[in-house]
């Protein structure tokens, strides 16, 4: 997948960030791919913590950034 413009601002943006949009519109394509640049120029004992909101969104994210200095949690919610 190629990111939108707005999607590369979000991804090469310096500093933490939240991210908020509609279904569909490539959230957690963009968490992971900033979660990947950020990696390689971390130093060794530093890591990330990503949260979603999902476990189709944890997988993704597993999936795609495969690493030991990734701690991921998925927040579900129940409703009746």
């Amino acid at each position: 997948m190629t990111p939108t413009a707005e999607q590369k601002k979000a991804i090469d943006y310096p500093g933490s960030m939240v991210i908020i949009a509609k279904p569909g519109s490539g959230k957690t394509f963009v968490i992971a791919e900033k979660i990947r640049s950020i990696l390689p120029v971390l130093p060794d004992y530093r890591g990330v913590i990503a949260i979603s909101y999902t476990n189709k969104a944890s997988a993704y994210q597993k999936l795609f950034i495969p690493s030991y200095r990734i701690f991921g949690v998925t927040i579900l919610s129940a409703t009746k």
